[in-house]
């Protein structure tokens, strides 16, 4: 890494932190290794590792910008780096982590199949064994996401209708995730190389995985201690039943998505998103046959009438709280 830059000058801050930041995530540095090189101290490497493992690099720029930091705030999900069996079968590791304390809450090998139907019990699970956070941070793939109208997707309604904030890392960074991408490689290296004989074998070896990595593996950043001696139960139960639509202000048009994802509009069926099936959608005018589409507080696209087009927004933007940049 070169030279000792000792003490930070004012106009060097963010140029430095993003540069040790980077150094970080290259995965050759440890915390100490870090906090000597930039002339800091190791509680301020890893108060800007949280950060920016939490928010990406506009965490770092000033506290009142900064993300949530207190326990279960924010948990982190993948379906990841899916391999085969000694059987020959596909399997793909569901994982579920508190980004403050890196508990790994559940680690789960799927058959192959990432559907609603598939994850969402187990997220039920999950919710009903350790409560459910204010917010989830996922990447763009399936079945967080989607190709569809502001990249929605059945789970990602899911927990909106559930009240959850949904974090969406930019698409090919997943340094964003960081914390949870370096427990994947973890378990990778302990449990797939190379992989087990059956899915019973590799179930019990992610069970494993995740009892010595809660229970025993100390974390420098939370100051070599294990996961278990940090981690505190979410606030929130999760609810006997799906709290009801919050509704949408009088002036503006509500359809009721169809199973086919179209609605009913100006006389033509207009198509909106099956992953919003069953859901009311809100119109808010916002010009002469111009309208805003919202789901809850999200607005996941706009209709244009004069040009015939309905334009998605691929990502919903940190305004609309699905990604916070």
């Amino acid at each position: 890494m070169g030279y000792k830059r000792g003490r930070w000058k004012e106009t060097w801050i963010m140029d430095e932190r993003m540069a040790m930041l980077r150094s970080w995530v290259s995965g050759d540095y440890s915390v100490s290794e870090l906090a000597a090189e930039y002339g800091v101290s190791r509680k301020t490497t890893c108060k800007w590792i949280e950060r920016y493992e939490a928010g990406g690099w506009r965490a770092l720029e000033d506290q009142s910008r900064a993300p949530r930091h207190h326990p279960n705030a924010v948990w982190c999900a993948d379906c990841q780096g899916w391999f085969r069996t000694g059987d020959g079968t596909k399997r793909t590791p569901l994982t579920i982590s508190d980004g403050h304390s890196r508990y790994l809450l559940r680690c789960q090998s799927l058959d192959g199949s990432t559907g609603f139907t598939t994850v969402a019990p187990l997220f039920i699970a999950t919710f009903r064994q350790y409560g459910m956070p204010p917010a989830i941070r996922a990447d763009n793939g399936t079945p967080f996401a989607s190709t569809g109208l502001g990249g929605l997707s059945a789970l990602s309604v899911w927990w909106v209708r559930l009240g959850l904030e949904v974090e969406r890392i930019e698409p090919g960074q997943p340094q964003q995730n960081g914390r949870h991408e370096r427990m994947h490689r973890a378990l990778k290296a302990a449990t797939a190389h190379p992989p087990q004989a059956d899915l019973r074998q590799q179930q019990k070896a992610f069970d494993e995985f995740r009892r010595e990595y809660n229970q025993e593996r100390p974390h420098e950043a939370l100051g070599q201690r294990p996961p278990a001696e940090v981690c505190q139960p979410a606030q929130r139960d999760y609810p006997s039943r799906l709290p009801e639509q919050r509704g949408y202000p009088d002036g503006w048009q509500k359809r009721r998505v169809q199973s086919t994802g179209q609605i009913k509009w100006k006389g033509q069926d207009l198509s909106i998103s099956k992953a919003l099936a069953g859901q009311e959608i809100g119109l808010e005018p916002v010009g002469e046959g111009a309208w805003n589409i919202h789901f809850e507080h999200l607005v996941p696209g706009h209709d244009d009438e004069r040009k015939r087009q309905l334009k998605p927004r691929p990502r919903l933007s940190p305004k609309d709280t699905l990604c916070p940049t």
